[in-house]
């Protein structure tokens, strides 16, 4: 279930606020990998013709390492920054410009007067995901024949030696051997 704020009241009253605490549970709604809670806090500003929309939420992340697929949970500190644009008491559209709410993400954000908090974290989150993390400086990755996790120990592959790295593979046992 989807967490929602009414700002019906704050959307008919220019230059008041709401402080909001967030807290959105993990569940299938935000379509995240997480591992604890939402948790932060936002402020929703009427400025008499835009509705500004900032804060920071918490979460954990259980993502793939992008060497050896090993499950990593991240720490992820996101600031929240939304601007819709406010007609007579009403939230029409997105302050930068964009599609407008005939996109499904806008729509899925505003139902009427009610804000879908759990949507704007998601999508905030979802901006701020790491693109490649690794679950330790020197994770060694998969073996490209076997697949076999090479953090756990060696293979028994047999290098590629048509390979045209393997040169620079010689050149390089040359110089660490010597």
């Amino acid at each position: 279930m989807p967490v929602c704020v009414d700002l019906s009241e704050l959307l008919h009253t220019p230059g008041h606020a709401i402080p909001y605490d967030v807290s959105v549970p993990c569940g299938p709604e935000l379509e995240l990998p997480c591992t604890s809670p939402v948790e932060g806090h936002v402020t929703f500003t009427n400025t008499g013709n835009v509705l500004v929309v900032m804060g920071r939420v918490t979460t954990t992340l259980r993502l793939s390492c992008g060497r050896c697929l090993e499950p990593v949970d991240v720490d992820l500190d996101v600031p929240v920054e939304e601007e819709f644009i406010v007609a007579h008491g009403e939230i029409t559209d997105l302050a930068d410009g964009d599609t407008g709410f005939a996109e499904p993400a806008l729509q899925a954000l505003i139902k009427g007067n009610l804000l879908n908090v759990t949507e704007l974290v998601r999508q905030a989150i979802v901006l701020e995901e790491p693109g490649e993390i690794v679950c330790r400086d020197d994770c060694k990755g998969l073996c490209p024949h076997c697949g076999r996790n090479l953090n756990e120990g060696t293979c028994s592959c047999v290098p590629d030696d048509d390979s045209p790295f393997s040169a620079l593979a010689q050149l390089q046992k040359q110089m660490t051997d010597n």
